[in-house]
């Protein structure tokens, strides 16, 4: 019974787990019907832009139709003009112009390949003199490095000299005596002393020269520019001794004081740059003194200029106020003449006195006109010597701009030809370094290869240690459950078993039984309604076939007679248009009418059949689905029968359209339809053909009436002639000077289209050439930004799986371990509780003699033993069960997160390849990217670095599934031993009875 019991749960989780997967079933049947209400939505809105598009595509026939009969009556015009004269001249005149505009062409672009060649050619020849200059450098840089070589060894010579000696030093030191040494000493101080006392006394004879020589510099300064009054000719150039010329006191021969010593100081090449700058500096700064003191000297004789002049001024008042007083005196003495003797000897000490003060005004007015002639001769000297100042500083500006022009063209061609030679070198570097890159690149990319093949290698050898392990696993508890069986078998007792077996057996039958009369009652109910659903779909689909073949045909009738009718008002409109034209034979006009229309007849004819078969088969489509939700909503309860008529139903429908049945039945229904509409046609043909023919009859009435028209229109082309033949002279007058100014705006337009043109290419190139960097630089950006961004989501939905899947296997396994554990304790207790109760009880209520202890023994030992061990196998049956069911759920689950890692690794894996191969295909192409190469090669290595890493926790959580996979073998093994453990002493009570007594 508990067997049953047992077995009656297991039933219920089934049931229960049915009625689950019932609901799931449910839900993604709803979830099929709204998709299959969203298709139809989708359905029926395509429907209607076919429709939409089908008018529009009638509009536009039309559209074309009427561009066909303008471009047509625009070739009719074309035709005519190209007939006339004036055209033909004009396209002569074109013709001309184009040929000369040629040959001018031809001429210029002549005289631009002959500028190109020149200047490639003179472009070679700067490329050849660069490259004799790269030599030239090459070789001075050689020259340079030898230099230094010589320069290293003699050091190195030098250096073992002073080594060589310091060792002679010090052997003879060692082997001389105390008295050498300081004899040595004495005499090495001595020469100390008298090489100080010598330095000193030459650094007091260079200062005392150089004392010397600015004093000679300034006194040959100040006599050659005339501040002392001396000739200032060849002999007082001369007039130094030859001593100061031996000595570099003096030059030989200057050309012009200061810029003479700078020239000559820039001529001596040997002399530095720097050191030259410094002396003519050095050399200013002495002339700026000498002109401040002649300065000086200027301001002091311009102070006594003045004193002079304010000295003549007081003079020259005093010989005023002496001649008014003269002049009062002579009139007081023809006044007095008495007093004439005194004033006589008055006026001759007076005339003394004005002589004398004459004699000193002209002295005055001598000193005075020297003093000028001097301050002229002085302003004149200065004048000069500014100017010659200013001419020896303008030539030192111009030659120091043309030093630095020089150096800076030195520089900049050096570092023009360093740039050039170091750019070679970093691009042959770089091309290298590329080239080892991508080998290197290959190589890894190669080297990874191997590695996921052998990473795929260890996970196919992992999973099948781990399905091995598994599989010795379930031997070795298949191995010991057998023996615990036979165990069991051998213990048990043949009529428990038997009673078991028979009461199973019975159950099985009786629900086996009932289970397959409910199938046979099921499958005959679903049998006869799938026959009447069947039939009735069948019916309704060819009634609803036969209605819409019907509304086809009839609409095609409608279009049909509609196409007719536009087809006769165009043939009426053209047959009118003829005859308003010219005059044609009947028979002609007659014929081709009907041609046409045979034409158009089989076209439309055609036209309509296709679509009558697109109809039908639309309709057939529709009628499926509304038939396929009419069942589905008809019986939303048995999901099964409604899932199977469905699907019997789809194949009967595509079978339908392969039964001959089928395909006869619409061929016949096709001839007719053709019949039918031959007929039709047949008739409106003839009926158009009669009414023509009567349309005919009726112009040939008209045809007298047509010849006078004739004669009219005959005479009205005369008079035209006449009038085209004036205009035309008229018209030719007019073209030639038309023409003159024609070809100059012609001329004009051209030169103005060509400049146009070419700065509209120009702004073209250089627009396009801007949105393809932009467009470069944009794509550049959004394939680093969405490499990111994947790899970053790639992690992230990595961790989050994992995550997520670790965690609910540990709630699931924690939650079932938990449930077994409680159901396992609840069950052992209840059966080990009542087994205890039932040997008490028949332990208390059996007092018997001592006669028949042995008898009570034996039999209450025979229950006892068949109580615990029955007990003991039903332990053993639920914790089996519950190690089979545990580890059929975790070897699930480990498969199925084991397939789902491989997989999602794997797909990673191939998409970087993919990725990789890609960016390997693309650094094939120009080395427009070499640039990007480092880059490229950085993050392929980091990518390449993250797979493994990704490798490597998988190899982790495989190991880590397998020890929690052994912890819980362990953990149940330790469960079952206590569990055993817990029945042994159940036993041994149950053995021993005297102890209750």
């Amino acid at each position: 019974m508990r067997y049953v019991e047992h077995q009656h749960a297991i039933v219920k989780d089934e049931k229960d787990g049915l009625k689950a997967s019932l609901k799931d079933s449910n839900r993604l049947i709803e979830e099929a019907k709204q998709r299959e209400v969203q298709l139809q939505s989708r359905l029926n809105s395509l429907e209607q832009q076919v429709n939409v598009l089908t008018g529009r595509d009638q509009e536009s026939v039309k559209k074309l139709r009427a561009a066909e009969a303008a471009v047509d009556s625009l070739k009719q015009q074309v035709v005519e003009l190209c007939r006339s004269d004036t055209l033909s001249k004009a396209r002569e005149q074109h013709d001309r112009d184009l040929a000369v505009t040629k040959e001018q062409h031809a001429a210029a672009l002549l005289r631009l390949h002959q500028k190109v060649d020149s200047t490639c050619q003179a472009l070679n020849e700067q490329i050849d003199v660069a490259q004799s200059l790269r030599e030239q450098l090459q070789r001075s840089e050689r020259q340079r490095e030898e230099e230094q070589l010589e320069r290293a060894r003699v050091v190195n010579g030098l250096a073992q000299r002073l080594e060589e000696s310091q060792q002679q030093c010090a052997k003879l030191l060692q082997t001389s005596s105390v008295q050498e040494t300081t004899q040595l000493q004495i005499k090495v101080q001595q020469a100390e002393a008298a090489k100080a006392l010598s330095e000193n006394m030459n650094k007091d004879l260079q200062e005392d020269l150089a004392d010397l020589k600015e004093q000679i510099n300034l006194y040959e300064n100040a006599v050659r520019y005339g501040v002392i009054g001396l000739d200032q000719s060849e002999e007082w150039e001369n007039h130094l001794s030859e001593s100061c010329v031996d000595l570099g006191l003096k030059k030989a021969k200057r050309k012009n004081g200061l810029h003479g010593k700078a020239v000559a100081h820039l001529s001596d090449s040997k002399m530095p740059k720097d050191e030259g700058l410094r002396l003519l500096r050095v050399e200013m700064q002495r002339c700026l003194g000498s002109l401040k003191g002649k300065r000086q000297k200027i301001s002091q004789l311009h102070e006594e200029l003045r004193l002079c002049r304010g000295r003549v001024n007081e003079l020259q008042s005093q010989v005023d106020e002496a001649k008014l007083s003269a002049t009062v005196e002579e009139s007081s003495q023809l006044k007095n003449p008495a007093a004439s003797g005194e004033s006589k000897k008055e006026l001759l000490r007076l005339q003394e006195d004005q002589r004398r003060l004459q004699e000193q005004l002209e002295l005055l007015e001598k000193n005075n006109k020297e003093l000028k002639q001097r301050e002229e001769k002085l302003k004149s000297t200065n004048l000069e010597l500014c100017t010659k100042m200013r001419e020896m500083i303008q030539e030192l500006d111009q030659e120091k701009q043309e030093a630095s022009l020089r150096a800076e063209r030195i520089n900049q061609q050096h570092r023009d030809d360093v740039v050039s030679r170091v750019r070679a070198e970093l691009m042959l570097q770089h091309d290298a370094q590329v080239e080892q890159l991508a080998a290197q690149h290959q190589q890894q990319v190669q080297q990874l290869q191997t590695e996921l093949s052998e990473a795929n290698d260890k996970l196919l050898a992992v999973q099948e240690c781990y399905l091995s392990v598994c599989r010795e696993k379930d031997a070795l508890e298949e191995r010991v459950r057998a023996r615990e069986q036979q165990e069991e078998k051998l213990v048990k007792e043949k009529e428990i078993r038997e009673e078991g077996v028979i009461a199973m057996e019975k159950l099985r039958a009786a629900l086996e039984a009932q289970h397959q009369a409910s199938l046979n009652q099921m499958k005959s109910l679903w049998c006869k309604e799938k026959e009447t659903e069947v039939q009735l779909q069948v019916k309704a689909q060819v009634a609803l076939a036969k209605a819409a073949w019907r509304e086809e045909q009839l609409r095609m009738e409608k279009t049909w007679e509609q196409r007719l009718e536009e087809a006769r008002r165009e043939k009426c409109r053209e047959t009118a248009e003829a005859t308003c034209q010219a005059a044609e034979p009947e028979a002609s006009r007659g014929t081709v009418p009907v041609e046409e229309l045979d034409i158009r007849l089989r076209a439309q004819k055609q036209q309509l059949l296709l679509e009558a078969d697109k109809g039908q088969t639309q309709s057939c489509g529709r009628s499926q689905e509304t038939n396929a939700e009419a069942a589905a909503q008809e019986k939303p309860g048995g999901h099964g029968q409604t899932g199977a008529v469905t699907r019997a139903y789809n194949r009967w429908i595509q079978d339908l359209t392969s039964l001959p049945e089928y395909q006869a039945s619409l061929q016949r229904e096709k001839e007719k339809w053709e019949q039918g509409h031959k007929e039709l046609a047949e008739q409106r043909s003839l009926s158009e053909a009669e009414k023509q023919k009567e349309q005919l009859e009726e112009q040939s009435s008209g045809t007298q009436r047509m010849e006078e028209l004739q004669e009219e229109v005959a005479d009205l082309q005369t008079q035209l002639e006449q009038v085209r033949q004036e205009q035309a002279a008229l018209m030719q007058a007019e073209l030639a000077g038309a023409r003159a100014t024609w070809n100059r705006d012609k001329q004009q337009e051209l030169a103005a289209v060509r400049a146009r043109m070419e700065q509209a290419h120009q702004g073209k190139l250089l627009e396009q050439g801007r949105a393809l960097e932009q467009v470069l630089q944009q794509a550049r950006e959004d394939a680093a930004s969405q490499q990111k961004e994947m790899l970053l989501q790639m992690e992230a939905r990595l961790q989050q799986t994992l995550e997520s899947r670790e965690e609910e296997w540990r709630r699931e396994s924690s939650a079932k371990e938990e449930t077994q554990r409680r159901r396992t304790r609840g069950e052992m207790l209840a059966e080990l509780q009542a087994a205890l109760a039932d040997v008490q009880a028949q332990l208390k209520m059996d007092p018997k003699p001592e006669q028949q202890d042995v008898e009570d023994v034996g039999t209450n030992g025979g229950t006892e033993d068949t109580i615990t061990r029955f007990i003991k196998t039903s332990c053993r049956d639920i914790v089996n069960a519950a190690v089979s069911q545990a580890k059929e759920g975790w070897r699930r689950i480990s498969e199925d997160r084991l397939g789902r890692v491989l997989k999602e690794t794997q797909q990673h894996y191939e998409l970087e390849l993919t990725k990789v191969q890609n960016s390997l295909s693309q650094r094939k192409e120009p080395p427009r990217c070499r640039k990007e190469c480092p880059e490229m090669v950085g993050k392929l290595q980091r990518k390449n670095q993250e797979l493994q890493r990704h490798l490597e926790k998988a190899c982790r959580q495989l190991q880590h599934c397998v020890q929690e996979h052994k912890s819980a073998v362990q953990r149940l093994k330790g469960i079952y031993r206590s569990r055993s453990r817990c029945t042994a002493p159940c036993t041994s009570a149950d053995g021993d009875p005297g102890r209750y007594r």
